[in-house]
């Protein structure tokens, strides 16, 4: 199943690429469908990969191995879409006194 959908994701992904640089040969709309293709074949990838994972994190338990790499999916968060630096900032002035107040 992870080979399908990294072979369909690379299809995709080269589709995309073909109508991008080459305009008459695909429509906007085939653009935009392919564009959400890609997006839900690589989620799909994604779970696959997640659940792999914990299966490898079993049996490298129960065989007193050690754990296996973390894939690149799951090692960092992505951060795409509109969330902006700001929004991980520290807490309002009142907070940070309260915690100081509390000693943290």
């Amino acid at each position: 199943e992870e080979t399908v959908q990294k072979r369909t994701l690379a299809g995709l992904e080269n589709a995309i690429d073909l109508y991008t640089k080459q305009p008459e040969m695909g429509t906007d709309k085939a653009v935009k469908e392919a564009k959400k293709e890609a997006a839900e074949s690589r989620a799909k990838l994604q779970q696959i990969e997640a659940g792999l994972y914990k299966f490898k994190l079993y049996l490298s338990a129960l065989e007193g191995t050690d754990a296996p790499s973390t894939p690149a999916a799951l090692a960092a968060p992505s951060f795409e879409g509109d969330l902006e630096y700001d929004s991980f900032a520290s807490g309002t002035e009142e907070e940070e006194e309260e915690q100081g107040e509390l000693g943290g």
